[in-house]
């Protein structure tokens, strides 16, 4: 189900990928952005925030998290598996950085 035009989206949300009902309820989510890779994995992110949530007060802060989704090929023996990694704006903020970090590191 869409979301209402009544109902107020945080910038990033896409209205084809939001579930927030017309009562507030539900989430708000991004368009996924993919990542291409140079090997088979295959990555996304996107964003979710939880709408009004049933029994929340008025003024409760919404929580913002960042989903890492990723699908790993089959390995030998091993099958194919999709994974989802959520985290919250924090861990996210510091997985980006470590990895910016290691990226560099690699280059040297």
């Amino acid at each position: 189900m869409n979301a209402s035009n009544a109902v107020a989206h945080p910038e990033w949300c896409h209205i084809k990928e939001c579930r927030v009902r017309p009562d507030g309820s539900g989430e708000h989510w991004s368009r996924p952005v993919k990542l291409e890779t140079a090997g088979r994995i295959s990555l996304s992110i996107r964003m979710l925030q939880d709408g009004r949530r049933v029994g929340a007060k008025a003024n409760s802060p919404a929580r913002t998290h960042v989903y890492l989704d990723y699908f790993v090929p089959a390995i030998g023996d091993v099958p194919e598996e999709d994974y989802v990694l959520p985290l919250d704006v924090e861990s996210a903020a510091a997985l980006g950085n470590a990895l910016l970090a290691a990226s560099k590191e690699a280059g040297r």
